[in-house]
């Protein structure tokens, strides 16, 4: 809506830039019931969020940290003046914890419901098509499990599509003091 995005941008602080990386572009010989969905990964698990939403990539801003609060939650930061949450999911999901020099932070969402998380690479648009969906997949992190909608299979990888709503929710209403 307006100027705002509805793709995977990078933000370099001079405005906003198409990552320009689409993976699996529809073609004549692909079935018009393709998904397309922003694909990323965050310590080895891939993950999905559908195409229509808002997401926007951008170098690792200075983040406020909030004092007493788990360390895989770093901090606020300001983003076109909201304040927005930014977490370390890997952290989270017990997957690894320390940020890589190429690691960027992906918002997902927008206004009171943007997040930010650190991804290890640029996200991308991936299509899958309907018998890509995994009916039996490997189990996703238990703090990941309830948020997950659907898994889908390419090239010996699972991916896992989760409704980041429902899962910034649960963590903001349970974020633990240290």
């Amino acid at each position: 809506m307006g100027d705002e995005p509805s793709h995977a941008a990078v933000t370099d602080g001079r405005g906003m830039q198409d990552t320009g990386r689409v993976e699996g572009e529809a073609t004549d010989r692909e079935p018009a019931a393709a998904l397309a969905r922003h694909a990323f990964s965050v310590g080895g698990i891939n993950l999905l969020v559908s195409e229509g939403t808002l997401c926007e990539v951008m170098e690792v801003p200075p983040i406020a940290r909030v004092p007493h609060t788990a360390p895989w939650l770093l901090g606020l930061f300001n983003l076109r003046g909201e304040v927005v949450p930014a977490f370390d999911l890997a952290r989270l999901l017990g997957l690894r914890g320390t940020r890589q020099p190429h690691t960027k932070l992906l918002v997902i969402g927008r206004g009171a419901a943007a997040a930010g998380v650190l991804v290890d690479e640029l996200p991308m648009l991936q299509r899958f098509t309907p018998d890509e969906r995994a009916t039996q997949h490997s189990k996703p992190p238990s703090a990941l499990e309830p948020s997950v909608t659907e898994c889908f299979a390419r090239d010996g990888k699972e991916w896992f599509e989760f409704s980041h709503e429902r899962f910034f929710k649960s963590i903001a209403a349970d974020v633990p003091l240290r």
